[in-house]
């Protein structure tokens, strides 16, 4: 895999995990199949352990998943992330072992309130914002991981949280916990090569799936349920569909990098968050 910030290796096509019976497909999310990681520096995120790879010699070394979920997933926090975090807030939560204490409390502080009101309410979700600020969604994994991107500054920090384990205490991931930081203008470089990348590998995918759908048919890109419920497929229109879907997601993910570079504004109400971190510090009542 190349050594870069981001990293992925699209499956050929006939070891993607497709979805049918009689027939296999070839949606554009499907052939998006790879392993992948982030490389921090000497640490690799969604890199499996050591320990575990003994234990389960056939799982791959890396993350094994549709890499387009990883795309959605950042590109929805990126614009997010893009707009710097003031460092007096970043201070909150800069380190893995605040945030757990920052998360503790909050949630000592409102069990101890008997009726809550809207204004506890408010002070919670302004809390829990913070703790979510540039979180990667990784709900769809059946194991713990937690990373963050902030920027502070001309700074890009990110926080990562892999501990964890197996009930006879094998570590899952090769990662522990820690944080790398790199300039943003270097992210953003990271960012725009993984797009042109990603879209030049999968224009080859793309056009090898076309191919399939022309000359296989134990592959398909669309189908219908007809009214006696059996299914009709038509690669013709399956490949109309694919193609379009691909110039789609291609400019889905290259605009929103091109107003993130064009435009990176606070999306936060930062003062009121930092008054509301503060009564959960100092454990006042409102």
């Amino acid at each position: 895999m190349p050594m870069s910030l981001f990293n992925y290796k699209l499956k050929p096509i006939e070891q993607c995990a497709l979805p049918g019976d009689k027939k296999k497909s070839l949606a554009w999310f499907w052939i998006t199949d790879s392993e992948y990681y982030i490389e921090l520096g000497e640490v690799k995120l969604f890199e499996n352990s050591c320990e575990s790879i003994k234990k389960y010699p056939n799982q791959p070394q890396y993350l094994d998943y549709q890499y387009v979920r990883f795309l959605e997933d950042f590109f929805d926090i990126l614009p997010s992330v893009a707009a710097p975090i003031p460092p007096e807030i970043f201070h909150y939560i800069d380190t893995i072992d605040k945030k757990e204490r920052l998360a503790e409390k909050l949630s000592s502080w409102y069990d101890s309130i008997d009726n809550p009101t809207e204004e506890h309410g408010a002070i919670e979700t302004d809390v829990l914002e913070l703790l979510w600020e540039g979180n990667l969604d990784t709900g769809f994994l059946s194991v713990c991981s937690q990373c963050w991107f902030y920027r502070i500054d001309d700074t890009i920090k990110i926080q990562y949280d892999f501990r964890e384990f197996e009930e006879d205490g094998t570590p899952i991931w090769s990662a522990t916990s820690g944080e790398y930081e790199l300039p943003w203008h270097v992210f953003v470089d990271e960012v725009e090569d993984l797009l042109v990348r990603f879209f030049r590998d999968m224009d080859k995918q793309v056009e090898n799936a076309v191919a399939l759908l022309e000359s296989d048919k134990n592959y398909t890109a669309y189908e219908t349920v007809e009214k006696d419920g059996s299914l009709k497929y038509d690669n013709k229109l399956g490949i109309e569909s694919l193609l379009k879907e691909h110039n789609e997601r291609k400019n889905q993910f290259w605009n929103v990098l091109n107003e993130v570079k064009r435009n990176a504004q606070p999306s936060e109400n930062w003062s009121k968050i930092k008054s509301s971190v503060e009564i959960i510090l100092t454990e006042k009542r409102s």
